[in-house]
């Protein structure tokens, strides 16, 4: 493999970037659908645990958790991103 110019590497690194929120976005879709959330068809940023009763809503970097039992659910799901890698 031969060595990159300094051109090349900065056009890697800028591409990388533009990608990085939109692979981030598709591994944590992925991520919420495995632990049995559901985008909404209404809004693709709203999601849906029907069997816990619990609605997420995330915005760029912001999140919200609305529902039942909310203490305990939010730190389960906090400990279940932070561990699968997402955040």
């Amino acid at each position: 493999m031969r060595n990159l110019t300094a051109e090349e590497k900065l056009k890697k690194a800028l591409y990388g970037l533009k990608l990085a929120p939109l692979r981030w976005n598709i591994r944590f879709t992925n991520f919420l659908k495995e632990k049995n959330f559901k985008a909404l068809e209404s809004g693709q940023c709203i999601f849906r645990d029907a069997d816990k009763d619990l609605i997420l809503g995330i915005y760029i970097d912001y999140g919200i958790l609305l529902g039942a039992d909310i203490k305990e659910n939010c730190e389960t799901i906090k400990e279940r991103v932070s561990n699968d890698g997402c955040l």
